[in-house]
């Protein structure tokens, strides 16, 4: 079963980004498309090389990695009954740790 977000949560996508930069009114949509596309490979780039990337005053993304699981028997809570859970493999996900300036600025 997925998961779904939570209703008050907005995802940012390249596109809505874009819509985002207004600090100089005369710079053409694709040319913003453009910077928000630099900074997302920016970022991708660190994130590969060094596992980390640092964006100032917003805050830290870092690669955690997580350990691959055997195959195990359990029991279904629900029937009862003895069950085997698949081997999950080791995987690499990206975690966000917002700098002190954002944390001050939201509350």
């Amino acid at each position: 079963m997925r998961r779904r977000p939570h209703r008050h949560i907005r995802r940012v996508h390249k596109k809505f980004g874009s819509a985002l930069i207004t600090v100089n009114p005369e710079i053409p949509q694709t040319q913003r498309r453009a910077i928000i596309l630099a900074h997302y490979q920016d970022l991708r780039k660190d994130l590969k090389r060094e596992g980390r990337a640092r964006v100032s005053d917003f805050g830290i993304f870092k690669v955690k990695r997580s350990k691959a699981r055997p195959a195990r028997k359990g029991m279904n809570p629900f029937t009862k009954k003895e069950q085997m859970f698949k081997a999950k493999p080791a995987s690499r996900k990206i975690k966000f740790f917002p700098a002190q300036a954002l944390k001050e600025e939201i509350q």
